[in-house]
């Protein structure tokens, strides 16, 4: 070890000094934030909905949620709201470090009520941009570096698909990429100098940016280094749950749940106790990825500013005052009764969790094929929508083709994905307000390939000809408010093929498929939605599509438990196809049967290990 870094660790060690009021503040932060504050922000969303008369969020509505004036008062109130709880976790853990190093032992309750004090800075006019770095720089630059209560933000995958299949989209959103994590960068000990200093948004990014001069590339060196330890510890972390999973689940608790019989209490009760003491660790390491990445900075901070000379905070920003009530009240016994209520908690979650698991019929959804879907055929080799794509999913062997339907000017049911002609056909015009005499002949397939240029706009009735006994068909309805019984004329066609065993309409709009249901109860419906927020397996229907990223072990195993199905939409990449069909969910929608139907061949996992990855999944998934 060089002097350098004895120097840093030198000014590691004295941070340590009050490591118990640091975890229980990590361990409170935590569980208030993921059981309190992340479900009431769901149900404000949900009474939001509720309000403007919708039940779920999609792209049609968008608009008319973002537009109601209560929903413009709440969104506000929640995100505010949001950057306050994520900017205390900083405050708070880079307040407890300068106590530390000033040689201040401290209490938890003091503790919480200086870093709300700190954190409550941000209100001030000049401090307003902190709701932006911290909502949605923070998010965006995804690293440990962000906080716990935000780490798991992701980017859905059906916009990033978007960005990616738009070359100007994806090299704006490349630039945009490597300014954000430049910015975050330069303003790694930004919260530092906002926390220990009066100093407000702006000048704290200026005295960061200054303090980096010349120590940059080491502190991202400390940074990664950290990095590194706490992904280490999550793959051992990992290895262990799959191992005793795996354990677990070859067994006889497989042979067990195939026989057709539940396991006795005393097999669910250990394997919840198993999936607790699993996940108490896993989240005592996800509690301190935070703590740790904030001791390496802030070894740094205190390091290269006592380099360059400049003042560091010495007064205390802990107060001292009724220290006496605070340890009369949050007293060693306080603190175990504490950690048992949570035990508690945790294990009743993972005891209703495993008893889904564990009924006989739940498994056996859950171990079965996974289906692969053509989205709109197969658009990966020839134009969505058409009867090449139809014909070329049933020729690779598809278990499924997922097509899109509206209705002409005419009330004829036709097969497409937009309303407007003008991507596939160059043609601006609108199927609702077209005849299908005027737009039957129109060529569908030229502008994919000049190979496809005899292609043609089908109706339903040529589409369902096409697959009848051959592949079953996803039939996603695509209402508009032009149409006139929209419902009853798709459900018509349905009946007149005897399609009941062969297929099923989806649709984003509830309204239509309830309107399906009212009018022939033997047809399944599926409804299609970007989100899975609330109690989605309650609504009354047969099958879930879920855009991939909202797609976990969790809402499988709840949908499974209701008899019903999830299928997955859109998945292209071959990781996320691989990650679908080892998770083991109902079906995966994709542009690329081919591919998929390949990988589920080659690498589709048996019926036990299926079992083993959702037990894996559910020991780890302790939120």
């Amino acid at each position: 070890m060089d002097q350098k870094q004895q120097r840093l660790l030198a000014e590691i060690r004295p941070l340590l000094l009050n490591v118990r009021p640091l975890f229980f503040f990590e361990l409170i932060y935590y569980f208030l934030g993921f059981l309190v504050i992340q479900p009431c922000g769901i149900w404000l969303f949900n009474q939001c909905l509720v309000l403007t008369k919708v039940n779920y969020l999609e792209g049609s509505n968008l608009r008319t949620i973002l537009s109601h004036p209560i929903v413009i008062v709440a969104g506000i109130i929640l995100l505010v709201f949001f950057a306050f709880y994520i900017l205390l976790e900083y405050t708070t853990i880079i307040c407890c470090l300068n106590e530390s190093r000033n040689g201040h032992r401290i209490r938890l309750i003091p503790l919480m009520r200086a870093g709300i004090s700190r954190a409550a800075r941000f209100w001030h006019p000049r401090n307003g941009m902190m709701i932006v770095f911290v909502l949605i720089l923070l998010p965006f630059f995804s690293t440990d570096h962000a906080s716990n209560f935000i780490a798991s933000l992701s980017i859905p995958g059906f916009i990033l698909t978007y960005i990616q299949e738009n070359p100007l989209l994806l090299a704006g959103f490349i630039g945009l990429c490597l300014f954000v994590s430049f910015y975050i960068f330069q303003n790694l000990y930004l919260i530092q100098y906002f926390t220990l200093s009066q100093k407000t948004f702006k000048q704290s990014s200026r005295a960061s940016k200054a303090l980096l001069k010349g120590d940059f590339f080491k502190t991202i060196i400390v940074c990664l280094t950290i990095d590194v330890i706490i992904y280490g510890g999550s793959a051992a972390m990992n290895g262990l749950a799959s191992l005793t999973s795996y354990i677990v689940s070859h067994l006889g608790l497989y042979d067990l749940l195939q026989s057709g019989q539940a396991p006795g209490m005393g097999v669910t009760l250990l394997c919840s106790a198993i999936a607790t003491l699993i996940s108490v660790l896993d989240t005592i390491l996800y509690l301190v990825d935070t703590p740790l990445t904030l001791i390496g900075l802030s070894a740094c901070y205190y390091h290269y500013s006592q380099k360059k000379g400049l003042p560091l905070a010495s007064t205390p920003l802990v107060s001292d005052e009724k220290q006496d009530f605070w340890k009369r009240f949050w007293t060693k016994k306080k603190q175990a009764a504490l950690i048992l209520i949570l035990l508690g908690i945790g294990f009743a979650d993972k005891f209703s969790t495993i008893e889904i698991i564990m009924d006989p019929d739940t498994a056996a959804g859950i171990v079965s094929q996974t289906l692969i879907a053509g989205h709109r055929g197969d658009s990966h080799d020839t134009p969505e929508n058409t009867r090449a794509a139809l014909e070329k999913a049933i020729s690779l062997g598809a278990d499924y083709v997922e097509i899109d339907v509206c209705e002409t000017k005419d009330g004829v049911i036709v097969v497409n994905h937009d309303n407007n002609l003008k991507r596939q056909t160059g043609h601006d015009v609108n199927i609702w307000n077209s005849n299908y005499a005027d737009i039957k002949d129109l060529d569908t397939g030229s502008w994919f390939s000049p190979q496809f240029s005899g292609e043609r706009l089908m109706t339903l009735d040529e589409a369902m000809d096409v697959c009848d006994g051959k592949i079953k068909m996803n039939i996603e309805l695509k209402p508009t408010v032009h149409d006139h019984d929209f419902a009853e004329k798709c459900v018509a066609i349905f009946q007149a093929h005897n399609f009941y065993n062969q297929g099923f309409f989806a649709s984003l709009d509830e309204d239509t498929l309830s309107r399906v249901e009212a009018i022939d109860p033997k047809i399944t419906t599926c409804l299609n939605t970007f989100i899975a927020l609330g109690n989605l397996e309650q609504l009354p229907v047969d099958i879930y599509s879920v855009e991939s990223t909202f797609v976990n072990s969790t809402l499988l195993a709840n949908v499974n438990s209701q008899g019903k199905s999830l299928w997955v939409w859109t998945v292209n990449d071959e990781t996320m196809v691989d990650n679908m069909i080892d998770l083991g969910v109902d079906a995966i929608i994709t542009d690329d049967p081919g591919t998929a139907l390949t990988l589920r061949n080659q690498t589709a996992p048996d019926s036990k290990t299926l079992l083993s990855n959702l037990l894996t999944d559910t020991f780890l998934d302790f939120e």
